[in-house]
């Protein structure tokens, strides 16, 4: 009887986990704000049109941005390093005054391999 307590407890785990996304993955509170952060770079440069952050994976053996971009129809105008926070900064505004938080290295062209850009920008 124990078993198919837990048997029923472990599934209701995963449906919660689960429920709200469509796409089979779990669902936190905790996300990556990396995305956020790179999309609102991408729209700070852009002067018009849709803009999009896309993920690139920061390998030598990774196409270009102008090659993801170019990938979907759209068209490169930048990439971006967006880092890992070295240090958590207090949601207070009035602690950590002076203190480094969010790093982000923006690079002026689209054909930077290896471990350059982590986001491309592009529009479309």
């Amino acid at each position: 009887m124990a078993y198919w307590h837990f048997l029923l407890a472990f599934c209701v785990l995963l449906i919660c986990r689960t429920l709200g996304n469509r796409e089979g993955r779990a669902v936190t509170d905790f996300y990556n704000y990396r995305d956020e952060m790179a999309q609102a770079v991408c729209v700070s440069m852009a002067t018009t049109g849709y803009i999009l952050a896309v993920r690139r994976q920061c390998d030598s053996s990774q196409p270009s941005c102008a090659d993801i971009c170019t990938s979907f129809g759209k068209t490169c105008f930048g990439g971006q390093h967006v880092y890992n926070s070295s240090r958590r900064l207090s949601p207070d505004p009035r602690e950590d005054i002076g203190t480094v938080g969010l790093k982000i290295h923006r690079y002026n062209d689209c054909s930077t391999l290896g471990c350059g850009p982590n986001y491309c920008c592009c529009r479309g």
